[in-house]
C-alpha cells in the first residue's frame, strides 16, 4: 500500500522538533507504517535550504515557500503551501491520502478526487473551541463544509472530538476514533528524588492554553512556599504577557520561561525531573504530553474538561475549575501536602498510560487503511 500524508508541519530531523500533537502523530504513524508500506509526507518548507529527504525512513517532500512556524497568521504562505501540496501530490503515486489539520484537509480532498484514490482526514479539534470573532465564523463554516464532503473515513483522536462532529450532522458510521499514543520507551515509575515544589508545563503559549493562570497560581503559592519552582516549555503569542507578569511581580527566582525546546527527549527529561505536571488549557483534543507525564510517574493537574476525564479515566490526575487560578493553587497545595495521595496518583497514572502507545495507533490506522484500499 502506498500512503501519502499531508501535514502542514512535520519534524525537520530525528530529534522530533514538534510544536503540536498532530505533528507527533503524523511522524509516528508514518514511521511505523513505513516498515510495511511505502510512505510519503508532504509538509511545509521551514528551512531555507530544505530539500526532499528521508527522516527515519520517511520520505519527506517540502511544499510552498520557505517560512517560519506560525500557529495563526501567514495566510498567504499557508495558501501557497496548500496549492503546492496539491501540485506535488499529483506527481506522487499513492493508494490513499491522509490530511491532518486545516491546511492538510483541502489538498487531501482535491488529490483524492483528481486521482480517484481513497481519502481520509484526521480531526484533532474544531475551531469553535479556540478561535474568536470573524476568524472563528469563517473557519468554522469551512470546517463544517469540509467535514461533510465525501471522505472515505474521518478519524478523530478522541470521542470528545467525535461528539462535536456528530453535533455538526456527521454520521457516526463515517467516523473512527483512534487515540494518539506515546513512545513506550519513556515509561518509568522509578522512585522520585525531585524537589517537592517543582512544577513543569509544556504548552503552546496561546490564550486558550491559559498558562498565565498557572503563573498566577504559582505567584499566589510563592508567598507560602518561597521555594516553589515552575518551568514553562513552549512559545507563542502569550509569551510577552507571561514574561511581563513575571517581571512585574519579581518571580524570576520561581518561574523560568524555557521557550521552544528542539529535542523532544530534552522535554521528556524536564518532565521526568518534575514533581507535578500542570496543563491549565481549556481546549484539548487529546493531550499527548499529559500521557507522557503519567508514563514517567508524574501526576498531572488539569482543567476539568470532558477530554481530560476521557483519556485519564480519572486516574493519576487532579482536576481544577477551568480559568480559576485560586482553585488551581489549592489543588497544587493539596497534592504537595498529601504524600499518600501523591503516591496513589503516581501508580494509577502510570498504569493508565500503558494503554496509549504509538504502535497501537499505527496498527489501528494501518488496518483501517488496508480495509479501505481493498474495498
Amino acid at each position: 500500500m502506498k500512503i501519502l500524508f499531508i501535514s502542514e508541519y512535520f519534524p525537520t530531523d530525528q530529534y522530533l522538533d514538534v510544536h503540536g500533537g498532530m505533528e507527533m502523530r503524523t511522524y509516528y504513524v508514518a514511521k511505523l507504517l513505513s516498515y510495511k508500506h511505502q510512505v510519503w509526507v508532504i509538509t511545509s518548507r521551514l528551512e531555507s535550504k530544505s530539500k526532499n529527504k528521508q527522516i527515519n525512513g520517511i520520505n519527506v517532500i517540502y511544499a510552498g515557500i520557505t517560512r517560519s512556524y506560525s500557529y495563526i497568521g501567514s495566510i498567504g504562505a499557508r495558501i501557497i503551501f496548500s496549492i503546492s501540496a496539491i501540485y506535488l501530490g499529483l506527481f506522487t503515486e499513492f493508494d490513499l491520502v491522509e490530511g491532518s489539520g486545516l491546511l492538510g484537509w483541502f489538498p487531501a480532498y482535491i488529490l483524492g478526487i483528481l486521482k480517484k484514490k481513497k481519502k481520509v482526514i484526521i480531526v484533532a479539534d474544531v475551531s469553535e473551541n479556540y478561535l474568536t470573532g470573524f476568524l472563528k465564523y469563517m473557519i468554522s463554516r469551512f470546517e463544517k463544509f469540509i467535514f461533510k464532503v465525501s471522505w472515505n473515513k474521518i478519524i478523530c483522536i478522541s470521542n470528545t472530538i467525535k461528539n462535536y462532529l456528530t453535533i455538526y450532522g456527521i454520521q457516526e458510521k463515517s467516523i473512527e476514533t483512534i487515540y494518539c499514543g506515546i513512545d513506550d520507551k519513556i515509561s518509568n515509575l522509578s522512585k522520585k528524588t525531585n524537589e517537592k515544589f517543582n512544577i513543569v508545563c509544556v504548552s503552546r503559549l496561546v490564550p486558550y492554553k491559559r498558562v498565565l493562570d498557572l503563573v498566577k497560581a504559582v505567584h499566589l503559592l510563592s508567598q507560602k512556599y518561597p521555594q516553589i519552582k515552575l518551568e514553562i516549555i513552549g512559545d507563542g503569542e502569550e509569551y510577552k504577557n507571561i514574561y511581563d507578569y513575571i517581571n512585574k511581580y519579581k518571580l524570576k527566582n520561581n518561574i523560568r520561561l524555557l521557550g521552544f525546546i528542539k529535542k523532544h527527549q530534552e522535554v521528556m527529561d524536564y518532565i521526568k525531573r518534575a514533581y507535578i505536571f500542570c496543563l491549565p488549557s481549556i481546549v484539548e483534543g487529546f493531550g499527548i504530553v499529559t500521557i507522557e507525564s503519567l508514563a514517567q510517574g508524574v501526576p498531572v493537574i488539569l482543567a476539568d474538561l470532558p477530554i481530560h476525564h476521557e483519556i485519564t479515566e480519572n486516574k493519576g490526575v487532579i482536576f481544577f475549575d477551568p480559568k480559576n487560578y485560586i482553585d488551581l493553587a489549592d489543588k497544587l497545595e493539596n497534592v504537595w501536602e498529601d504524600e499518600i495521595l501523591y503516591k496513589k496518583l503516581r501508580t494509577q497514572g502510570h498504569e493508565v498510560s500503558k494503554q496509549y502507545t504509538w504502535q497501537k495507533t499505527a496498527n489501528k490506522t494501518g488496518k483501517l487503511y488496508e480495509y479501505l484500499c481493498s474495498n
